[in-house]
């Protein structure tokens, strides 16, 4: 009956995400691994890479790579701070750009449900500007066939922090972890992407698909 329920929730969630995104410029694919060191049950140091494929998923166009720290300060807090390089291709020449994050996350349980929310600040320093993104996710585990799933499903909203900046792109993600092998989680997602450029918005299916590896 809890897997029933796991799964009716997991559609309504995926319902939400496509309810938005009805009018779509286009379809991408992004793929890449996550590498999580442990140092010990509260601090590790992770190294995550993205490929972002655009136009119907045939233009690579954007690469993203994070390098940081993660703490779990205690039950209900976790802190993050992130070195990330973003290098895109923008007619036919790629243009790298260098930021900071840090993240202060808040989460708590909830009758099996995980409960969290993400807030990020982010300094480009290559365009010397200030971006908060904010995002609140729901996910549970559970166990069949002898693995585990985590089901989950987030929204995730991006504020650049500048006179002529604001609200600027959104995110609804609905996917699912699967513990693959030995230290090592798949996951898959569909996410519905809107972001304003020139004063207009634009929507984008994304697929996605990554490896999720601790040591």
């Amino acid at each position: 009956m809890k897997f029933l329920k796991i799964i009716f929730l997991f559609y309504i969630a995926l319902f939400y995400c496509t309810s938005i995104s009805w009018a779509v410029d286009d379809w991408e694919f992004w793929t890449g691994n996550t590498v999580k060191l442990k140092v010990n049950n509260n601090v590790s140091f992770d190294f995550i890479e993205e490929f972002r494929i655009k136009e119907d998923m045939s233009t690579f166009y954007q690469y993203v790579m994070y390098a940081g720290t993660y703490a779990k300060i205690n039950k209900y807090i976790d802190t993050a701070i992130w070195y990330k390089f973003v290098g895109t291709k923008k007619h036919h020449c790629w243009k790298g750009t260098h930021r900071y994050d840090i993240d202060g996350i808040l989460k708590y349980e909830l009758t099996g449900f995980k409960l969290s929310n993400r807030s990020r600040f982010e300094h480009n320093v290559s365009k010397n500007s200030y971006l908060y993104r904010d995002r609140v996710k729901i996910s549970r585990d559970f166990e069949t066939f002898g693995r585990k799933y985590t089901p989950y499903f987030f929204n995730e909203f991006f504020i650049t922090i500048n006179p002529d900046g604001g609200y600027h792109e959104n995110r609804a993600n609905v996917g699912i972890s699967i513990d693959f092998f030995f230290r090592t989680k798949l996951v898959t997602y569909y996410m519905a992407r809107a972001k304003k450029k020139g004063g207009h918005w634009k929507n984008a299916n994304v697929l996605g698909a990554y490896v999720k590896m601790s040591f």
